[in-house]
């Protein structure tokens, strides 16, 4: 009966903001993920056929790039089936992604800058560097400008940059 008042209290405390995968973004990464398979697929075919004309043994790696392009089409039906768990909390303690397997949680007392790049006029990725060195990327958000807008709010101006030259 303790635990579950302390998760309710723990709820309550997060008033932070909670923001989904984009479904642009998600039908672009879908894309990438079946031409990718298709080219495993098509170029394993050509190899192992033509190895196989030379009677060489070589055919076998042919059948290799076709078993990972098979493993591609297997990821994409992963990513279809667990793609809405993925999600991003900011709240004035900590920014946490929960995704398919894990939450992984960084405090904002250990956030020392941000950056926010923009391509096109719109915000592509925002990069946040931690006083550990460690670097992480939020990409592929829905309202990436209000998560921009929010980071701002919770850091401070000084904190949050943007970048004059996209970099990947």
């Amino acid at each position: 009966m303790r635990s579950i008042k302390i998760l309710r209290s723990a709820r309550k405390q997060s008033t932070g903001m909670t923001y989904k995968l984009d479904k642009k973004f998600l039908w672009r990464s879908k894309l990438k993920i079946i031409a990718m398979g298709l080219v495993f697929i098509v170029a394993g075919t050509a190899f192992t056929y033509a190895m196989a004309l030379e009677e060489n043994w070589k055919f076998l790696l042919g059948i290799f790039f076709i078993y990972l392009g098979f493993k591609k089409f297997k990821e994409l039906k992963y990513w279809e089936a667990n793609n809405n768990k993925i999600s991003l909390e900011i709240s004035q303690d900590a920014i946490s992604v929960s995704d398919m397997t894990e939450a992984r949680s960084l405090k904002v007392s250990s956030i020392t800058k941000a950056v926010i790049q923009p391509i096109h006029g719109k915000i592509k990725s925002i990069v946040i560097h931690s006083s550990g060195g460690g670097i992480t990327r939020l990409e592929g958000f829905e309202n990436m400008d209000k998560i921009a807008s929010q980071l701002k709010g919770v850091l401070g101006e000084s904190n949050v940059k943007t970048a004059k030259i996209f970099h990947r």
